[in-house]
């Protein structure tokens, strides 16, 4: 490769990178599938009106378009969904430099040499280093996604590689029409959004983030990228990438810090710590299992003083057509048999099976109301509960709501808790959950998991809450 075209790879890497910050902008209103859906809407139209048709049959478009798109996405957050922390996943779909070697050597007889292999060598063991230190944060089924992935992003480039366009951009653009329709199917079934819908109005910060991902990072960089595929070997292409990346990535997992493994619902990540018990694994097998969020009446049920429009609770009500939120006559002066009662007489109320999502003293209430339900309830996400037996917490309203109860549920729950949340210290959020017989589920450094802790859209939430529906 010339000194000029190793300079645009460094660049398309760079742009690839900055795209990460845009990302987690988007995110933070939209799913991130129908992100996705929407950043290729936009670099696909209005563009395909005025660049002109590719040089290349529509089946090489479509081929390209739903590999890159919607297979390579799709399984990457899937995985994250499904409980693969983000940051190992973005080092381990690094492996598709060698699924992309693989490919060519198979198909174009290309082969690498000494230097490539070499810097193919320090990304592998960049790769098992970081793997290694945080094995424990990743479950099997979202790792092998994951490199299932990484396989979608080598065939996408053997793709490009093969289709020869030589009007890249017109390639890129008309590619991207392949996306969105698939993209928005997938966000109704894993993300529970109307098709192609936002579940809130965006902000002038996720529209920018979503015309940075369609322009700059999918417009321009894959068309740079395509023209080097078509211009150089894989092997190449690769080799650049898998030195510089592979480099920094060994170093980084050797000094990687192994910590508790906690790996996203919170700033630090997500993470399943630890199954409570057998019990949650029985009810979740005894599930049919991939319920929609239309399938159910997705009952709200807030804390003291209510989840405010910014809350996350707020937030997914909106978002949701079936969620329905419970509402008490005192928010500021809450009262155990009214609130307790309000809430069963809303799980009573409901026409479809319910699903309980619950915040602080309103998972207190929930569990407490448990006896009095007369209608089936399919499961409960219960977020941050309040150690309402503890003198020392204020308010003393929490107290009335004391002891939780020892008996586990009737139903599969989730407690979601964090380590630094004001209202409950972490081992009694555990022994909360154990007692419970509910998965339990490490929200890092996140205080009360609300507004204020900066958990108003809290994507990895949804995405949590969306692989729990998907397995009642």
């Amino acid at each position: 490769m010339t000194l000029r075209h190793i300079l645009l790879a460094i660049l398309v890497a760079a742009i690839y990178g900055v795209a990460f910050v845009f990302i987690k902008l988007g995110v933070n209103e939209i799913p991130p599938l129908l992100l996705t859906g929407y950043r290729y809407l936009f670099a696909a139209v209005p563009l395909v009106y005025f660049v002109g048709r590719p040089d290349v049959s529509p089946r090489w478009l479509i081929a390209y378009g739903l590999m890159q798109a919607v297979v390579m996405f799709g399984l990457i957050l899937t995985a994250v969904a499904w409980g693969m922390p983000a940051g190992l996943a973005s080092i381990v779909v690094q492996v598709q430099v060698f699924f992309t070697m693989a490919f060519s050597v198979g198909l174009f007889g290309e082969r690498p040499d000494r230097p490539q292999l070499l810097g193919a060598a320090i990304a592998l063991g960049g790769i098992a280093a970081i793997g290694t230190a945080r094995a424990d944060a990743a479950p099997l089924l979202p790792f092998a996604l994951v490199i299932a992935s990484a396989a979608a992003w080598g065939a996408a480039n053997v793709i490009a590689k093969a289709a020869r366009p030589q009007k890249m951009l017109q390639f890129v653009v008309w590619s991207a029409l392949a996306a969105p329709l698939p993209l928005f199917f997938l966000s109704m079934l894993v993300e529970g959004t109307r098709f192609g819908m936002p579940p809130t109005t965006p902000s002038l910060a996720a529209i920018g983030s979503i015309l940075v991902l369609a322009w700059p990072t999918t417009v321009f960089a894959f068309t740079a990228w395509v023209w080097l595929l078509r211009r150089y070997p894989c092997r190449d292409r690769d080799a650049v990438r898998t030195a510089h990346s592979g480099f920094r990535h060994f170093v980084d997992g050797v000094g990687v810090r192994r910590d508790d493994g906690s790996c996203g619902l919170g700033r630090r990540g997500i993470g399943v710590r630890r199954l409570a018990d057998q019990r949650f694994r029985r009810q979740i097998d005894a599930k049919d299992g991939n319920m929609k969020s239309t399938d159910a009446t997705i009952l709200i049920v807030p804390g003291y003083q209510n989840s405010g429009p910014d809350h996350w609770q707020s937030r997914w009500q909106a978002r949701l057509s079936s969620a329905r939120r419970v509402e008490q006559a005192e928010w500021s002066k809450p009262v155990r048999e009214a609130w307790t009662n309000a809430v069963a007489d809303a799980v009573n109320a409901a026409d479809k099976p319910v699903v309980l999502v619950a915040h602080s003293l309103g998972v207190a209430a929930a569990v407490l109301a448990v006896p009095s339900f007369r209608r089936n309830v399919a499961g409960a996400f219960l977020v941050a509960p309040p150690d309402v037996a503890n003198p020392a917490i204020r308010p003393k309203h929490l107290m009335t709501f004391g002891p939780w109860p020892r008996d586990p549920l009737p139903f599969p729950a989730i407690v979601v808790a964090s380590r630094t949340d004001p209202y409950c210290a972490f081992e009694t959020a555990e022994d909360i959950a154990s007692a419970l017989g509910a998965l339990f589920l490490d929200a890092g450094d996140s205080g009360h998991i609300n507004g204020e802790s900066g958990h108003g859209p809290w994507p990895e939430g949804s995405m949590a809450f969306a692989q729990f529906m998907t397995r009642l």
